[in-house]
């Protein structure tokens, strides 16, 4: 795999406390990577010393899935907890090539989320966030059709 743009920037190679997670929501499936003990995760992880959060994610991503998201779509979600910061965003595509980080991948329903075992109440408490949110727009771009329309 090529390596990403960030990676021949000047940070430092050491992390740092803060992490930035994915959100990533197309089609009301979330993706998720499954670790090597079993359970569910988000695409992200630690930022480099002096790292902004969006590049680092961009980063992350990148090597831990083989996608390029877009990152002025991404939206920061409201209530990220601690060190960690949370973004939704979209994937381009399914054809994930997977780090030696994880040991697989899925596209789950947001339907399944709540029910989902193995990943954190955090990460649930996250995506369904971003369904709400999600939610919310399609019900205003409905009301605006069917003003136009009526």
């Amino acid at each position: 795999m090529d390596s990403h743009p960030a990676d021949k920037n000047q940070f430092p190679d050491e992390d740092s406390s803060h992490v930035a997670k994915a959100v990533l929501i197309r089609n009301s499936h979330v993706l998720l990577l499954k670790s090597e003990d079993g359970r569910w995760d988000l695409p992200g992880g630690h930022l480099k010393r002096g790292e902004g959060s969006v590049p680092a994610l961009s980063r992350e991503v990148f090597e831990e899935t083989g996608l390029s998201i877009d990152t002025s779509q991404l939206k920061q979600i409201n209530g990220s907890t601690g060190t960690t910061r949370f973004y939704m965003g979209t994937y381009p595509h399914d054809d994930i090539v997977l780090s030696h980080e994880h040991a697989g991948h899925e596209f789950v329903s947001l339907q399944d989320i709540p029910e989902l075992e193995g990943l954190d109440d955090t990460y649930k408490q996250m995506i369904m966030k971003c369904d709400n949110m999600l939610s919310g727009v399609n019900e205003n771009k409905r009301r605006k059709i069917k003003i136009t329309l009526g």
